[in-house]
């Protein structure tokens, strides 16, 4: 079976794919992890997190925990295990230290920019 994208595997492959990962979802409610779900229909976990997010199961913005420019990437890369959250997303076109998006206000007493992604994000039901 293909791995990956629609460009590699066709759009019959592609329906096969996205039929089981719709008749899976049918199944009852429970805590399964994208990597469990792509080994049991034998896809990528990439496959299954866009055809979950196409089926509006899952909001991907909501995996994203902190942010932070290009200056606090290597870093960031180096001590990922040791940082909790989910996602770290990294702005190439910034410079910023990581931050917790939950952070953001608390960092606003120092720099009033970090107050308006803190209401950015607040406006966005913490995304």
């Amino acid at each position: 079976m293909c791995r990956d994208t629609r460009q590699e595997c066709g759009s019959f492959c592609h329906q096969t794919i996205v039929t089981k990962i719709r008749e899976l979802l049918l199944l009852p409610q429970g805590w399964v992890t994208a990597e469990t779900l792509a080994e049991s229909i034998g896809v990528s976990r990439r496959t299954v997190l866009r055809e979950l997010t196409a089926a509006k199961r899952i909001d991907p913005a909501v995996v994203v925990t902190h942010i932070g420019g290009l200056d606090a990437a290597a870093e960031t890369t180096l001590n990922l295990p040791k940082i909790p959250g989910g996602k770290k997303r990294i702005y190439t076109h910034l410079t910023m230290p990581l931050i917790a998006l939950t952070d953001l206000r608390a960092k606003g007493t120092e720099d009033a920019r970090y107050t308006a992604l803190a209401d950015i994000v607040d406006a966005h039901n913490g995304l």
